[in-house]
C-alpha cells in the first residue's frame, strides 16, 4: 500500500466553527462538542470521495487523483434544522445524482428518526423525498443496489410495512411489496435490492427474509439475527453486531461465516463486500462471497470514534474523514 496522502479542511473550517456556535448556543452545549463532518463515501471507481457537512448541509467533493475540491448546497432544507441532524451523501451509478441522509441518533429525549432524499447536486432539486411518516417519527432504512442504479427503501406510512424499490437517476417508483400489518409492530433494521430488481431483502428485530418482488411470495429466511445492514450481490451477505453471515438467497442455507470482518459494511461489487473499522483498530475487510475468503488490511493512523470511513472495491482506494482532513489510502 502506498502511502496515505491528506486532504485539509482549513479552508472549510472557518464557515464550520462558525455554524458551530450557533448550534452550541442553541442547544446549550459546548461549542468544541460539535462535530462537523458526518459522512464520508466514494463514487465507484474511487475517483471522487464525497465529504458530508451537518452543519452548513454541503457535501465536498474531491478529486482524489489531483486533491481539487468542489463545494455544493445541498438540497433546500429549513435553516433552523441545519446543524441538528446527520448528514450522509451517497453517490449513485449516475454523475451528481446522490442519496441524502439525514438522521438523529437520540438522546435528549428523542427516538432515532431518519429521513432520505434522491438529490441532484447540479439543480439541488429533490427527485424523491423519502420518511416513515408526517411526524417522521422513526428511521427511515434504504439501500442502494451494488450497481448503484436501484434504491431499496423500507418505512412504517402510518399503516403498515411496505418495501419499495426505486430507480435511482428518476426516483421513479418501479415495485412495492406490502408486509403483513403485524410487521409494523417490529423495528425495522435493514433493506437490500439486487442489481435486476427482482429480489429484495428485509430485516427487523425478527431477523432477516428474502422476497421475490415480481410474485411477493418469500424466498429465504434467516431467523434469530440482528442485522444492521444487508447486501444482494447475488446471495443474501448479512452485517450484525456478531460476525456477518452469508445466506443462500433462495433457501437461506447458511453458506458462510465471515471471521474476522469488524466496523461498517461500505461496499459491494461483483461479489465481494467490503467493511471499514476505524474505532479498536484501523482496518478494511473484503469478503468473497462465493468462498467466505476475508482479505484484512491494516490501515495506520488514530482517527476516534467520530471518524468516517468509505471504501471503493473496484479501485481498493479507502477514505477516512475526521473534522480536520480527509486521508486517503
Amino acid at each position: 500500500m502506498t502511502d496515505p496522502r491528506t486532504v485539509p479542511f482549513a479552508s472549510f473550517k472557518l464557515q464550520q466553527q462558525k455554524a458551530a456556535r450557533k448550534v452550541a448556543q442553541a442547544c446549550c452545549i459546548p461549542a468544541e462538542d460539535v462535530r462537523y463532518v458526518s459522512g464520508v463515501s466514494l463514487e465507484r471507481g474511487g475517483r471522487r470521495a464525497i465529504v458530508g457537512f451537518m452543519l452548513t448541509r454541503e457535501a465536498l467533493v474531491i478529486d482524489l487523483d489531483t486533491l481539487a475540491t468542489s463545494l455544493h448546497g445541498l438540497d433546500r432544507f429549513p435553516a433552523a434544522m441545519r446543524g441538528l441532524l446527520e448528514v450522509s451523501v451517497a453517490p449513485t451509478a449516475f454523475p451528481h445524482i446522490v442519496v441524502v441522509e439525514d438522521a438523529h441518533p437520540g438522546g435528549g429525549g428523542m427516538d432515532p428518526a431518519s429521513s432520505a432524499v434522491l438529490v441532484d447536486m447540479r439543480t439541488r432539486k429533490r427527485l424523491l423525498s423519502l420518511w416513515d411518516s408526517e411526524y417522521r417519527e422513526r428511521p427511515v432504512v434504504w439501500q442502494l443496489s451494488p450497481d448503484r442504479r436501484r434504491l431499496a427503501a423500507v418505512w412504517y406510512d402510518g399503516a403498515r410495512i411496505v418495501l419499495r424499490v426505486y430507480d435511482a437517476k428518476t426516483g421513479k417508483l418501479q415495485r412495492a411489496l406490502p408486509l403483513p400489518k403485524d410487521d409494523a409492530f417490529y423495528d425495522q433494521r435493514a433493506v437490500a435490492v439486487n442489481d435486476s430488481g427482482d429480489l429484495v431483502a428485509f430485516a427487523d428485530d425478527r431477523g432477516a427474509r428474502v422476497f421475490d418482488l415480481r410474485t411477493g411470495e418469500p424466498l429465504a429466511s434467516a431467523p434469530n439475527v440482528k442485522a444492521t445492514a444487508l447486501a444482494l450481490p447475488g446471495a443474501l451477505v448479512i452485517s450484525s453486531d456478531r460476525e456477518p453471515l452469508v445466506v443462500d438467497a433462495r433457501s437461506g442455507k447458511r453458506l458462510h461465516t465471515l471471521k474476522g470482518c469488524g466496523g461498517r459494511m461500505v461496499d459491494v461489487f461483483r461479489g465481494d463486500v467490503a467493511w471499514v473499522e476505524v474505532e479498536a483498530r484501523a482496518a478494511v475487510h473484503v469478503a468473497t462471497t462465493a468462498d467466505g475468503r476475508v482479505r484484512t488490511t491494516p490501515l495506520v493512523g488514530t482517527f476516534g470514534k467520530h471518524a468516517r470511513a468509505a471504501h471503493d472495491l473496484e479501485s481498493g482506494r479507502t477514505v477516512i474523514a475526521t473534522d480536520d482532513a480527509l486521508t486517503i489510502f
